[in-house]
């Protein structure tokens, strides 16, 4: 899944993507799919689901990196003050 938010909020795409080898891309415009989940909403909302479940996981993905980042950054200060 790649360009979901952009789907999502109207914003420009936050992340870039290449293929590596031969590929086929769908690519599905914010107002077509505002249309396609009116037209069948029930799909729409099994969609915005699993796009949720996407989303969802990498934040929380994100909030444990910054968790790691923030425990490494207390333990390299506190090696910096007893340095000293």
């Amino acid at each position: 899944v790649f360009g979901e938010l952009a789907l999502i909020d109207g914003l420009p795409r936050s992340a870039a993507a290449e293929c590596t080898e031969d590929s086929l891309l769908l690519v599905i415009r914010q107002g077509d799919f505002e249309q396609f989940v009116r037209q069948y909403p029930r799909l729409g909302v099994e969609i915005l689901r699993r796009l949720s479940q996407v989303l969802s996981g990498r934040l929380r993905e994100s909030v444990q990196d910054l968790l790691d980042y923030k425990r490494q950054l207390v333990e390299y200060e506190r090696r910096l003050q007893t340095a000293r």
